[in-house]
């Protein structure tokens, strides 16, 4: 009897198995029909805003936020439709179109000059409120974002109250992840200047919560252990329940940590996982030409001998204070307070050893280490992280720069 339960309990597990494998099939072949060449992007789009991706009619769009800024990213195959179109939620209390002069869009504006001769020879800058415009792009870093966000003849950029959005014509073919990364990137450092113009505080902007992906597969295979095997399996599951409920509840779970990994983090009430927004411009960009998107969550083996399923946070607070936390196994390794960090990355155990080092030694052996960049002109300012068993190994390379994180 007891080996027609075991044997009925794995024939059903193997079952709801292969039918959640197959509806997840099924749902992601619906999802990406037509668009199976942006699959990656989109994953890494995905994981870049925190959010999730569906389909919208016949556009395919990713939906979720940067620093709090609702950023929905929409591909489209529709005729005399954009091809990309990205729109972010911003502080805009006045309108701006920037449009290519051979374009045939018009609209009832006044049009003026930036002072920009690059951009007046070749874009039209139009507005019902010209002089708030023109003061809004009066900075040269202002005007330095727009002519990289205006990349082509094909761009439209347009400003209205409360959003701003680019639409491109065509979607580029090449680096598709990091050209629209980094357009996402000066499009926040123009809301962050929108948010210093007058009036920009009457407008509320929400924050946009991605529906958390529930694991439906996961709790039937806990119920149908728990009907096969009684009231033992009942409970764990119900104490599992608990704990999950408890990590989402008073105090919130961070965006872009899994609950199943912020709850083995203590004390995260008033925290948020630092996102490339917080990084420094310029180091953002270094990482991009590397083809690498700069994240507070990093994924590695930082600890010598540990499975490579290690996690390493760069958490901030309210105040603008970072924290470090680097769990593995489930346990925390690291927890410490710093004052003050420009960049977090990850050094492949591969390049470990190559790093030209003037305090200190790193590591040895096959664990990753993590790079703590504190200032941005300081070449000697970063901080080698790298663990030997549970203790922590501290180095200072000679330039931070010459560090190969790839």
């Amino acid at each position: 009897m007891e080996t027609t339960a075991i044997f009925l309990v794995a024939l059903g597990l193997l079952l709801i198995a292969l039918a959640g494998a197959i509806i997840h099939f099924v749902k992601s072949a619906r999802r990406f029909a037509g668009y199976s060449e942006l699959r990656e992007d989109v994953r890494a789009l995905e994981q870049y805003l925190s959010g999730e991706s569906f389909r919208d009619g016949a556009d395919l769009v990713v939906s979720g936020n940067l620093q709090t800024r609702r950023t929905n990213v929409r591909f489209s195959q529709a005729e005399n439709m954009p091809g990309v179109n990205l729109r972010m939620q911003v502080p805009s209390t006045f309108d701006l179109l920037i449009a290519p002069r051979n374009s045939n869009i018009l609209e009832e504006a006044q049009q003026f000059r930036s002072g920009d001769d690059y951009l007046d020879s070749r874009w039209i800058f139009q507005s019902s409120q010209p002089t708030v415009a023109q003061i809004f792009i009066s900075g040269d870093r202002t005007l330095t974002e727009i002519r990289k966000l205006c990349c082509s003849s094909d761009t439209l950029l347009r400003f209205e109250e409360g959003a701003m959005e680019l639409s491109e014509m065509i979607i580029p073919e090449k680096r598709l992840t990091y050209h629209l990364s980094a357009h996402i990137e000066s499009m926040a450092w123009l809301a962050r200047q929108l948010a210093q113009m007058p009036d920009a505080s009457r407008l509320k902007m929400e924050r946009v919560v991605p529906k958390r992906r529930t694991h439906r597969l996961v709790v039937i295979l806990i119920v149908a252990v728990a009907l096969f095997v009684g009231v033992g399996s009942l409970a764990k599951y119900q104490r599992e329940k608990v704990m999950v409920t408890a990590t989402s509840g008073l105090g919130g779970t961070p965006q872009g940590i899994p609950p199943d990994e912020a709850s083995h983090i203590p004390n995260l009430t008033g925290w948020r996982l630092s996102s490339s927004a917080d990084f420094d411009s310029a180091l953002v960009r270094w990482m991009h030409d590397s083809d690498l998107l700069p994240s507070g969550r990093l994924e590695g083996n930082f600890v010598t001998g540990g499975a490579g399923n290690d996690h390493a946070y760069l958490l901030m607070n309210g105040e603008g204070a970072h924290r470090l936390v680097v769990i593995a196994a489930d346990h925390v390794k690291l927890d410490e307070t710093l004052p003050t960090v420009a960049l977090i990355a990850k050094v492949p155990s591969t390049t470990m050893r190559s790093i030209k080092i003037e305090i200190g030694s790193p590591a040895s052996g096959n664990s990753d280490g993590i790079l703590l960049v504190r200032e941005t002109n300081n070449l000697h300012s970063a901080l080698l992280l790298s663990f030997r068993d549970d203790s922590l190994i501290t180095a200072v390379p000679a330039d931070y720069k010459t560090v190969t994180l790839k």
